[in-house]
């Protein structure tokens, strides 16, 4: 008995002794694997960091055509060390290497210790972790942009001007990092367009006559019968609709006559000029036609009322920015969609001299044209006696609730105005937004100036990555090599 109570507390020593040795082991063991895995974390925040770096060093434009060697590697490593501090990642303690190699590159490397948690363990307090980038020279170029972006009525439901307005503020974020000689301009469109007030005194305009005319009717006042709300159904830009109306049965109606005098006035909006000045963007002596607010029935003999919608004002290049933002915020939708419309204006707004003389022309810059629609052509140019005496402002651009009707006339109008710009040297970036039908789909893949360029978005997430996507493209002329 006394042996066995001896080999039990002998036994007692050694599995405490055991599980010592075994504790230490896994403590050694588990604090090496977290080590393991902040090093491999730290590896790749270091890695970002230089490839950051390196980025942004090979990007910077260094204005000075007799600086030396030495004196651009040390502005280019000043700039590199600038966005890694930036990002908040600690200097002290090692010097990166940043430097322009033979091949006309900028190469950075950066070694540091790495401090472990349990290296005291091994013996071993840190560990030496290292990352190296190269990237090409490049200078990120002005650009000049030209957001034109469709602003009809189908761009109303269901949040998609939202989605626009986040979008295109995102790309104008990206446009000004490109440079303080990058400018946007903006041109909401619909069948028509809204000129800025400081044009409306312009040699290339023709302002309208405006006018008063009174105008009498027969008021109905409806009482009795009985009345329910009804589901209905309406084309409005090509796009069948629900809407709640009144309907009411069995009512007894009188009527009153009353008369008003209703004021025409021009508030900004400009038609077309006649074949080929339509799709021009020259010969102004060929003046642009400003369009009144409302024509009634009563003034011209016609059957019906013609109004003029038009968006938001036209904003021309510029690097105000928050101006920019503030006028994308005011977008809404109204109308029918005209493509010629916006390519016209778009083009415009990009090239020297008339209608809008700020397009820098002895400045060396990109000039690219983002092109937004969600829906096919539903008007078309009409001329003749008819829109010269009724409409007031021929020629006027008529539309159509019929599904594919003023499309072939229209579509041919655009393909050619792609075609102008393109020739005109302007990069074109297309958006098809939601667009089911196949031949405006087509129409605006070949209205881009690269396949690759010719983006589509059915949802509303899908269209602010698309302007993502634009924006990337516009900031990546230096690209990393390793």
């Amino acid at each position: 008995m006394y042996l066995f109570k001896r080999f039990k507390d002998s036994q007692s020593g050694n599995v405490s002794m055991m599980f010592s040795i075994g504790l230490i082991s896994v403590v050694t063991i588990t604090g090496v694997a977290l080590d393991f895995g902040q090093l491999t974390k730290a590896k790749v925040i270091l890695q970002n960091q230089v490839d950051s770096a390196v980025l942004a060093a090979a990007a910077a434009n260094i204005e000075d055509g007799d600086i030396t060697l030495e004196r651009e590697n040390a502005k280019r490593k000043e700039i590199a060390l600038q966005v890694i501090s930036g990002n908040g990642f600690d200097l002290t303690g090692f010097e990166p290497l940043i430097k322009i190699t033979e091949s006309n590159t900028v190469y950075g490397r950066v070694e540091l210790d790495y401090p472990l948690t349990f290296g005291g363990l091994l013996g071993q307090e840190t560990i030496k972790i290292s990352a190296e980038s190269e990237s090409g020279l490049g200078v990120l170029k002005p650009v000049q942009v030209a957001l034109v972006l469709d602003n009809t009525l189908s761009m109303i439901p269901n949040g998609k001007m939202t989605a626009l307005k986040t979008g295109a503020k995102d790309l104008i974020d990206a446009v000004q990092r490109t440079g303080e000689d990058s400018k946007v301009a903006l041109v909401p469109f619909s069948r028509y367009v809204r000129l800025p007030v400081e044009e409306y005194t312009a040699d290339w305009l023709e302002l309208p006559t405006e006018f008063e005319t009174e105008i009498t009717w027969q008021q109905a006042t409806h009482v009795g019968g009985t009345c329910h709300m009804e589901i209905k159904t309406r084309i409005r830009d090509g796009l069948e609709e629900e809407y709640e109306t009144e309907v009411c049965l069995d009512q007894i109606t009188t009527y009153e006559e009353q008369s008003k005098v209703v004021e025409s006035r021009f508030d900004g909006c400009v038609g077309t000029r006649l074949s080929p000045y339509s799709e021009l963007d020259h010969t102004y002596s060929n003046k642009v036609p400003g369009l009144l607010d409302l024509i009634p029935r009563q003034a011209v003999g016609l059957t019906y009322n013609v109004n003029t919608y038009c968006g938001r004002k036209i904003t021309p290049l510029t690097d105000d920015f928050e101006a920019l933002e503030h006028e994308i915020n005011e977008l809404y939708g109204t109308d029918q969609t005209y493509l010629p419309s916006g390519l016209l204006w778009g083009q415009t707004v990009l090239s020297p001299g008339e209608p809008f003389d700020n397009a820098d022309s002895d400045i060396e810059a990109d000039k690219i044209l983002v092109f937004m629609t969600d829906g096919q052509n539903s008007a078309q140019i009409q001329t003749g006696q008819e829109a010269e005496e009724g409409y007031k402002a021929a020629p006027y651009i008529a539309t159509s609730e019929n599904e594919g009707e003023y499309s072939p006339d229209a579509n041919l109008a655009t393909a050619r105005m792609c075609n102008n710009i393109k020739a005109d040297g302007v990069l074109i970036y297309t958006i098809a937004f939601q667009v089911e039908d196949i031949q405006t789909r087509n129409l605006l893949s070949a209205c881009a100036t690269d396949p690759a360029m010719a983006l589509t978005a059915n949802t509303n997430a899908s269209l602010i990555e698309t302007f993502g996507q634009i924006s990337e493209s516009l900031e990546g002329n230096a690209r990393l090599m390793r």
